[in-house]
């Protein structure tokens, strides 16, 4: 993951971000919502994605980008990126054993 991807992942999974994602995702909604042309029709189904990524702390983006898709995975630490096997900068081996009970 590069220095830039790292920072964009740090800002998606922040209640900054989630709290952003929710009041744009209702904004569209309300804005989209008497259906009067095709570009509220688009912002009305955009303001779904968006509220839903905020209230569910989700990138939809993620795979197209190459950061995970689930705030969770974004806050877990190094120690999740080592359990599931993702390669690490900080000179030491995965050793953990534990298992995942955040699911």
């Amino acid at each position: 993951m590069t220095p830039a991807q790292l920072k964009f992942t740090r800002f998606k999974s922040g209640p900054i971000n989630r709290t952003i994602d929710t009041v744009l995702g209702i904004a569209l909604i309300w804005w989209g919502s008497d259906f009067s042309s095709i570009a509220k029709d688009i912002g009305f189904v955009i303001g779904i994605f968006a509220l839903l990524a905020g209230v569910l702390n989700v990138c939809w983006a993620a795979p197209i980008i190459g950061i995970p898709f689930r705030g969770k995975e974004l806050t877990g630490g190094l120690d999740w990126w080592k359990r599931y096997g993702h390669k690490t900068n900080d000179g030491m081996e995965n050793t953990s054993s534990a298992a995942c009970v955040c699911d």
